[in-house]
C-alpha cells in the first residue's frame, strides 16, 4: 500500500491506535496532519514522524465543535494539500461508562457525541474537499460495544451503534461523489488509554469490577488482546486504493473474542 502524495487527516488520536495509525500513513508516503485540541501530544507525535523521514503536521482543532473542524480543515488544505483520506479516532474519554442504572441521564447526550457525533463532525467539515476530488476515503475507530451488548457499556455501545448506522447511510449518500466510508470496532487493545487505565486499577486495586471485566476478556481472547498496530493494519488498507471495493463496512478487530 502507498499513500505517496495523498493528504491524510488523523483526528482526533495522538496516542495508541490513532499514533500507530499515523505512523503507518507517514512510513507510506503520505502527509500527515495530526489534529487533536492540545498541541502537545499532538506537536510530539508530528515530530516523531518527522523524525522518522515523515512528512507530517500538528493542526488545532476539536472535533466536537464544527466551527473548529473546518477551521482545522482548512489549515491542513492550505499548508498540506486537499484531504484525501481522514481517519477519526479518540475523544473524550469522559463521561466514563457506567452500568445504565448508575449513569446520570444528563451524561447521554454527551456519551452519544463522543462516539458519533464527534466523528461525523469531522467528515462534514473535509467532505467539500472530497467531493471536489470527486475522491475520498474516510476511515471511523469505534468500538464492539456497539456490535456486541456489552454491560457497563449500554450507552457508549448505543453511540458506537449509531455510528455504524450512520457509515452505512452517509456512505451510500457520498457514493456519488467517489467517497468510501468504513468503521473498524475494536475491544480492549494493549497501550491505549483504556489500557492505561486497566493497568493502573491493577495496581492500586481501586476499581475490582473494571479489573475483574477486563481479565474476563483477557482470558476469553483465543488469539489474546490486541495491539495498537492490529487495529491500525485494517484502518491502512481501508485508507488505501486496494480496498475501493468496500465502503458502508463494519469491521471488527479483537483477537477472536467476538464474532458480531
Amino acid at each position: 500500500m502507498s499513500f505517496k502524495d495523498k493528504v491524510a487527516m488523523v483526528a482526533g488520536g495522538s496516542a495508541g491506535i490513532g499514533q500507530a495509525i499515523a505512523a503507518g500513513l507517514a512510513a507510506r508516503g503520505a502527509r500527515v496532519a495530526i489534529v487533536t485540541r492540545g498541541a502537545q501530544q499532538g506537536e510530539a507525535l508530528a515530530g516523531q514522524l518527522r523524525a522518522a523521514g515523515g512528512e507530517a503536521a500538528w493542526f488545532q482543532g476539536d472535533f466536537l465543535d464544527y466551527a473548529s473542524m473546518q477551521a482545522a480543515a482548512a489549515a491542513v488544505r492550505a499548508a498540506l494539500g486537499p484531504v484525501n483520506i481522514l481517519i477519526v479516532t479518540g475523544g473524550p474519554d469522559r463521561p466514563r461508562p457506567k452500568l445504565f442504572m448508575d449513569t446520570d441521564p444528563a451524561d447521554y447526550t454527551a456519551m452519544f457525541n463522543n462516539k458519533c457525533a464527534n466523528r461525523l463532525i469531522a467528515l462534514r467539515a473535509v467532505a467539500d474537499q472530497m467531493i471536489e476530488q470527486g475522491k475520498g476515503k474516510v476511515v471511523f475507530l469505534t468500538t464492539d460495544a456497539g456490535r456486541v451488548p456489552t454491560p457497563g457499556e449500554s450507552l457508549v455501545g448505543t453511540g458506537a451503534a449509531g455510528l455504524i448506522f450512520a457509515t452505512r447511510a452517509v456512505a451510500r449518500e457520498l457514493s456519488r461523489h467517489g467517497i468510501r466510508i468504513n468503521t473498524v470496532s475494536a475491544t480492549l487493545t494493549k497501550n491505549t488509554s483504556a489500557w492505561n487505565k486497566f493497568l493502573r486499577g491493577v495496581e492500586t486495586g481501586s476499581n475490582e469490577a473494571l479489573v475483574k471485566a477486563f481479565r474476563k476478556i483477557e482470558s476469553r481472547s483465543p488469539f489474546g488482546l490486541n495491539e495498537p498496530e492490529d487495529v491500525a493494519n485494517l484502518a491502512l488498507f481501508l485508507a488505501a486504493d486496494e480496498s475501493d471495493q468496500i465502503s458502508g463496512a463494519t469491521m471488527s478487530v479483537n483477537g477472536g473474542l467476538s464474532f458480531p
